[in-house]
């Protein structure tokens, strides 16, 4: 391979092509999304909430018609095939497929909680089902390769979509008072149901483990799922259409099962259901939720990430807007759900979308989110506070304002100019470490996954990683130094050793507390200022306050963060391995060399970034022109 031509041609990363399944994952998740929401509006328009577990029975039914229909018509070969047959009878007793039957209850709770409370709250609640379902993932694959690991970063991002939920369903129940002086027994009832058919929803997580590894039973047994034709056999299903057969078929088997126990319910109960409500059941709910649940499964077999499960987030806000649309329901506080909307958007395109990756940035967007709703409603929630007057007197409010603020710049000023150098350095030192210890493993002197581990020290986030890496790579090196090579290789290792030594000494210093929390400090009493009082101000200026309060906080709060670490939070990894292909189609892998960055990528991050940050000001500029100037 070393002599190869150079006339190669370089193949797809890894990521790119991950990207791609992820895009298709995002166009199937809306799919699901869209009709997901409607199903709110359906079961209202059907009588749903007369009738639940009847109305649930008769959902069951449209979505085994359509399952049996396109199976029929996409996988005539494997329908009626024994082998499969049996391997299907041999794993039905399963407690997945017990748990994919509860799933199966969903709609019947959805549909019993509108009795209680309007269907848009119903609608809302039964939303939070995301979470749910991005934890059973993470836990029922923790130990393959299928998903990457949930991060803390993803955890808090969605910690923030469901603190989208609260505004709206808050909002939607008539605001804080409401829910207050209200009939709140009804509500709290009402929620648990809604609450109780989220979680039964994501039990279809199980069913999804359960339908995996139906097909890859199927695929490691290497039996035949043809007839044996040789056109047949030209049309073998891949991977993915067993992947994908497999899910149809948990979701076929719990649907039917749940579906009968539905009926036993609802009749044992007295419910009577009329053909009208029958009709819309089985036709249009059945429909949409077939659709909806296939597409669901499309989504999580395409992505690499649980955490395309949170577009789900926008389903409530896609069924406020068809409950609205139909005159169900009207809004009941505009400006709640336009802050719920907001922070579930933000966190959607955080988790999903191409937006700028850095943890800075993420933080930016949520300050600018949480600030905005807190100075948008602090009228109403520094009233419930004990230290009474919260208005700024006289007129030293900017003066402190602008001293704190002060304080903090120059101490942010010195530690990110400190940071700024010892980071650069760091880079110059590990390229020159990496050159070395390439020359030399492409000499076979040293291990080649010398090169793997000097990245592994770039890309180390932790005291643990820096160490394994660094240890590692250390180990290599004593290894070849002990191998006796002549004296030109002896003293090439030498100069990696101490390249090796000195950047792993640097990159382990570590953070200053002190400064930081100094940095913290004063960045806090900066932003309490800002956002626990304010002057004694009305129309334009008091527009224009709330407005730099906003502003002033969320940078504050991302500077701080941002500073934490520099290192972390830079473009991304400097180092990575050239993947290549000759004109025959033979891959192998080239050598390694530095990252360049798709251009085009790149300024759609920044334009994405811009746009997501304009957005939300652009929204908090708007509630809060109507705040003070109505």
């Amino acid at each position: 391979m070393r002599n190869a031509p150079r006339t190669l041609i370089q193949i797809p990363n890894i990521a790119r092509d991950r990207l791609i399944g992820n895009r298709l994952a995002n166009a199937y998740m809306l799919l699901a999304v869209a009709l997901f929401s409607a199903l709110p509006l359906i079961i209202a328009w059907g009588g749903g909430g007369k009738t639940p577990f009847l109305f649930n029975a008769a959902m069951s039914a449209g979505v085994i018609l359509g399952c049996l229909v396109f199976i029929a018509y996409r996988y005539p070969s494997l329908l009626f095939n024994a082998n499969i047959l049996r391997l299907v009878a041999r794993r039905a007793i399963d407690h997945r497929i017990v748990l994919s039957i509860a799933a199966n209850f969903n709609f019947a709770f959805l549909a019993w909680s509108t009795r209680f409370v309007d269907v848009s709250i119903s609608a809302i609640m039964f939303g939070t089902w995301p979470i749910f379902i991005v934890i059973i993932h993470d836990r029922l694959y923790k130990h393959e390769e299928r998903y990457h690991r949930l991060s803390p970063e993803i955890l808090l991002l969605i910690a923030f979509g469901l603190l989208g939920f609260a505004f709206i369903i808050v909002g939607q129940a008539g605001g804080f008072q409401s829910v207050e002086t209200g009939r709140l027994a009804e509500l709290i009832i009402g929620v648990v149901l809604a609450a109780l058919g989220a979680i039964a929803t994501a039990c279809n997580a199980f069913g999804f483990r359960w339908g995996t590894d139906l097909a890859q039973e199927i695929s490691d047994a290497d039996r035949p799922v043809t007839s044996g034709d040789e056109s047949d056999q030209d049309e073998a299903p891949t991977q993915g259409d067993l992947d994908f057969l497999g899910l149809l078929v948990a979701l076929l088997i719990a649907s039917a099962v749940s579906g009968l126990l539905n009926t036993v319910v609802g009749v044992s109960s007295g419910e009577v259901m009329e053909s009208r409500s029958l009709f819309i059941a089985i036709i249009v709910g059945g429909a949409a939720s077939g659709i909806a649940n296939a597409a669901w499964r499309k989504a999580n077999l395409n992505a690499h990430h649980a955490g395309v499960n949170a577009l789900a987030f926008a389903a409530p806000v896609f069924s406020l807007a068809w409950l609205f649309l139909l005159t169900q329901t009207q809004p009941e506080n505009l400006d709640y759900l336009i802050i719920g909307i907001i922070g579930i958007v933000i966190v959607n395109l955080l988790i999903n979308s191409e937006a700028e990756v850095r943890f800075g940035f993420k933080a930016l967007l949520l300050a600018l989110w949480t600030c905005g709703a807190f100075v948008y409603l602090r009228d109403d929630l520094l009233q419930y506070l004990p230290f009474g007057e919260w208005q700024w007197p006289g007129e030293t409010y900017f003066g402190a304002l602008g001293l704190s603020a002060t304080v903090f710049t120059l101490l942010r000023s010195f530690r990110v100019a400190r940071l700024s150098t010892q980071t650069q350095e760091e880079d110059n030192r590990l390229y020159t470490l990496f050159q070395n210890v390439d020359l030399l493993a492409r000499r076979d002197v040293i291990d080649q996954a010398a090169r793997e581990h000097v990245i592994d020290i770039d890309k180390a986030v932790t005291p643990e990683q820096l160490k394994d890496a660094y240890e590692s790579a250390k180990d290599c090196l004593d290894r070849a130094e002990a191998a006796n090579p002549d004296p030109d290789d002896q003293v090439q290792l030498a100069e990696a050793e101490t390249q090796l030594n000195v950047i792993a000494h640097s990159r382990q210093q570590g953070i200053e507390f002190g400064e930081l929390f100094a940095l913290i400090i004063f960045g806090g009493i900066t932003v309490f200022i800002g956002m626990a009082s304010r002057p004694g101000v009305t129309g334009w200026i008091g527009f224009l306050v709330e407005m730099l309060v906003v502003l002033f906080s969320a940078v504050i709060v991302f500077l701080i963060i941002n500073v934490w670490d520099l290192h972390r939070d830079r473009a991304g990894d400097i180092l990575e391995e050239q993947q290549y292909q000759d004109h025959d189609g033979a891959v192998f892998y080239e050598g390694y060399g530095v990252v360049f960055r798709d251009a085009v990528s790149r300024r759609l991050e920044q334009t994405t970034s811009i746009v997501i940050g304009l957005l939300v000001t652009i929204a908090y500029g708007a509630l809060l022109w109507y705040k003070w100037l109505p």
